[in-house]
């Protein structure tokens, strides 16, 4: 049958290109010719429709910002023209114009769905990135969005039966396709012209500096657009030597304290940990960080709420923090910090191997997932260990959820703790608790029940309550390992961010968290970006000015470390002493917790705003000139 119907295309489809005889002929003609001429502002309609996720704020977007949205009709419409010109046969251009629009859209809406995230360009240099959206299968996707896919397809037809293509010879069009390419880099081949563009447009720079304002305000082709032709950070207003030099000048380099013993160091980037119990309307037939709790509690232990700048995703954002004490709110949001790091950069991992420390940093993961194997040596790391080399220790591996076990992790951990004969820092990201949550085991041994919770939601909740329980055991094996040690241990441990639960934040709506997911408050963002940390050691700690003994300490992600260097009377660069200063003022702010500032609070944030942008694509005015070589 299919074979017949081929056939039956074929004889009555214009063999070439001609003008249309029949009435037939013609209505397909200019019905393809219109097809063709309006493809590419159908294809950015539809971009819009299934980004905003609602007729309603759609067509408020087009309607309140019709300058821009023309303006980024017209940019899609030139690269269409563009193909057009390449191929000839506008079949083919619209062909991959749809590809492209099915390809991004549907990219953009699973990201979101499931790491409450947008797409950027810059997660197309990171293709280990993807893994993060293969929950894709829990995630539905409206049969309305498929319609309109099968609609903007079949609009192609018209245009590929009557065979509408440009009459000029390649000779002609490949140079028109050339100049009308480079006209359009023109525009934006630098800062001050891409910016100028943008303005006179109704879009801004600013705008990056928070993606969720970005892609609402915006639109997402507006928004990637934006972050495409940015291409890098922007830099602070004032931003000069002078401003750096002025900045830190109240600040100096400190020497150890006199009882500081050099202990090894353990700090420990657990994966998507975090308490499910504080979901409320949510019951669990036992406390799944039970062991937590009991070491949290204990005498000089020090412990509360971790703030983040991740997200269900992100990992790179809050480790990248906690290992330099710089802040990655004034990134564009999405990006890899690590791409910026080129060059040595101050860490804490440098400032101990400046002390004689062994640094090394373990991951049972790809070393090229988030650039780290290039980024680490940057940092100071001597060592570096991942899942190729991590997999030939003499250790038996257990994998659970389909991930290097927590077990196995801190198996790591103290294989290179006995190894060391010189004080060890050594920082690991553990991988078991890592999304996607689905059918992670075949059994969980605790029973979680809820009235409010969907019941797609409520499993993936269940599965994840499994990897708490385990990395709970892991860290009880860890405590109780450092106990055993003779040399004097510090341990730092952290969760990096939330885990996604469902799709659009399933269960963080569901439970009342969220009353509106395009509306989230302050409080409701402290609850979603802070996750558990605990510092603890097997000898006595000292004091610090961001943190008191025991379970209520609050503290920003890039405080963390400098707070556990005055626990153990460490030294401080002069930036680390700025930091602790700003702890002092400020212990808890990222930009994504939309915090009111007085003029003083921002006064600290401009200040770390700008050592970042030195330190990463400035002129590295704010670099120590040298680093304590010994331990007082």
């Amino acid at each position: 049958m299919w074979e017949k119907i081929r056939r039956h295309i074929q004889a009555h489809r214009p063999k070439q290109r001609r003008y249309p005889q029949s009435w037939m002929e013609k209505v397909v003609f200019w019905l393809g010719l219109a097809a063709a001429v309006c493809y590419p502002f159908g294809c950015y309609a539809v971009l819009e429709y299934i980004h905003f996720a609602n007729r309603s704020r759609w067509w408020n977007f087009l309607t309140g910002h019709t300058q821009t949205a023309l303006f980024l009709a017209l940019a899609l419409a030139i690269g269409y023209v563009i193909v057009w010109l390449v191929t000839k046969r506008a079949w083919a251009a619209m062909l991959c114009f749809f590809a492209l629009t099915v390809g991004f859209s549907l990219a953009d809406y699973l990201k979101y769905a499931i790491l409450g995230e947008y797409l950027y360009p810059w997660d197309f240099l990171q293709t280990g990135n993807i893994s993060e959206l293969t929950d894709f299968i829990s995630v539905s996707f409206p049969w309305a969005y498929i319609l309109l896919y099968v609609l903007l397809f079949l609009a192609i037809l018209p245009a590929w039966w009557a065979r509408i293509s440009l009459p000029a010879a390649w000779f002609v069009r490949l140079p028109v396709a050339l100049i009308a390419l480079l006209c359009c880099f023109t525009q934006v081949s630098t800062a001050e012209k891409a910016q100028n563009l943008l303005n006179e447009n109704g879009l801004y720079l600013e705008d990056m500096a928070l993606q969720s304002s970005n892609y609402l305000s915006n639109g997402f082709v507006g928004a990637f657009f934006v972050n495409t032709v940015s291409r890098s950070v922007e830099k602070p207003e004032g931003y000069s030597q002078e401003a750096i030099e002025t900045a830190l000048a109240p600040y100096a380099a400190q020497e150890a304290a006199e009882d500081f013993c050099a202990p090894d160091i353990i700090l420990v980037l657990s994966e998507s940990f975090w308490d499910p119990t504080t979901l409320p309307g949510v019951t669990f037939s036992e406390d799944p960080l039970a062991n937590y709790r009991e070491i949290a509690s204990r005498e000089g232990a020090f412990s509360g709420k971790f703030y983040t700048t991740g997200f269900g995703g992100g990992t790179v954002r809050p480790e990248f923090e906690v290992l330099t004490g710089l802040s990655t709110d004034y990134l564009p949001g999405g990006s890899i910090p690590y791409q910026y790091v080129q060059q040595p950069l101050e860490s804490f991992a440098s400032l101990y191997r400046s002390l004689g420390y062994q640094t090394v940093a373990l991951h049972p993961y790809s070393s090229a997932f988030y650039f780290r194997d290039n980024a680490y040596g940057y940092l100071g790391f001597e060592h570096l260990y991942f899942e190729d080399t991590l997999s030939e220790l003499p250790i038996s591996v257990t994998t659970r959820g389909n991930q290097v076990s927590d077990d196995t992790f801190v198996d790591y951990l103290l294989y290179y703790l006995e190894q060391a004969d010189d004080p060890l820092f050594l920082f690991g990201i553990s991988m078991e608790s890592h999304q996607p949550y689905q059918d992670k085991f075949a059994e969980t041994e605790i029973t979680v029940e809820s009235d409010v919770l969907s019941e797609d939601v409520l499993y993936t909740l269940q599965q994840y309550t499994q990897c708490m329980q385990d990395a709970d055991r892991a860290l009880k094996k860890l405590t109780d390992a450092i106990d055993q040690r003779e040399r004097d241990t510090i341990l730092i441990y952290f969760g990096d961010h939330l885990p996604t639960l469902g799709a659009n934040y399933g269960a963080y709506v569901q439970t009342g968290i969220i009353d509106d997911v395009l509306n989230v408050g302050t409080e409701e963002k402290m609850f979603l970006q802070s996750t558990p940390f605990l510092i603890y050691a097997n000898f006595d700690l000292g004091e610090s000015t961001m943190l008191q003994e025991g379970t209520e300490n609050e503290i920003s992600s890039y405080l963390l470390m400098t707070a556990a260097g005055q626990l153990i009377g460490a030294p401080q660069s002069v930036y680390q002493n700025f930091l602790t200063a700003f702890g002092e003022a400020l212990p808890v702010y990222n930009v994504r917790l939309a915090m009111e500032l007085t003029e003083e609070e921002k006064s600290w944030v401009d200040i770390q705003r700008m050592i970042t942008y030195d330190r990463l694509v400035g002129a590295h005015w704010s670099d120590a000139e040298s680093i304590l070589q010994s331990v007082s």
